[in-house]
């Protein structure tokens, strides 16, 4: 009943006459002197578009890990006199899972940014707290509530800190303009 209503009509797709490969050797084949530069222009179009498939999968797993940090900040404060061994075994666990990650991530390019007891740097900072009442004094971080990361030279996500105003010494100044990572 629709089939006489609305009735279809199709005309069939003709055939390609051409072989594929004859398609691509018009297209490339005809490039004459500039034919090396275009290689070379498609090999650095594809590298780019990997880097920027890797830049969003790493950034995909920030929030995993920004979890797994949570969990581990929690688990360390509330085992303080705790005895409970398999409480203790699942904080260890959640720790090698969390090494794991960051070791995947920083396989990859994805370097975190802490800076804890270092100068603050807005280039890769954000403070979300301030404390002490010194105005003269330079803002020093004293903790990170956010881990930042940078990805091939590029801050991928600002790290949030705390900092505290404190009257630097000539050394630590020193200490303060050495690059920050992870491990400081």
């Amino acid at each position: 009943m629709y089939d006489d209503l609305f009735p279809i009509e199709e005309k069939p797709q003709p055939l390609l006459d051409t072989d594929v490969s004859d398609i691509l050797t018009r297209c490339y084949g005809n490039v004459g002197p500039d034919r090396e530069e275009v290689i070379r222009q498609g090999r650095r179009l594809r590298y780019q578009r990997r880097k920027d498939a890797a830049e969003r999968v790493l950034t995909r797993l920030l929030p995993v890990a920004d979890g797994l940090e949570r969990i581990l900040r929690w688990g360390e404060q509330h085992s303080e006199g705790k005895e409970d061994l398999l409480f203790r075994n699942w904080l260890k666990t959640i720790e090698a899972v969390h090494r794991r990650l960051r070791g995947v991530m920083e396989g990859e390019g994805l370097v975190a940014v802490s800076g804890v007891g270092r100068r603050f740097d807005p280039d890769v900072q954000e403070i979300v707290e301030v404390k002490g009442d010194d105005p003269s004094g330079t803002p020093v971080v004293v903790d990170v509530a956010e881990t930042g990361y940078v990805y091939d030279n590029r801050v991928i996500r600002d790290a949030k800190v705390v900092v505290e105003r404190r009257l630097l010494e000539d050394s630590a100044d020193a200490a303060a303009d050495e690059p920050m990572s992870e491990e400081d």
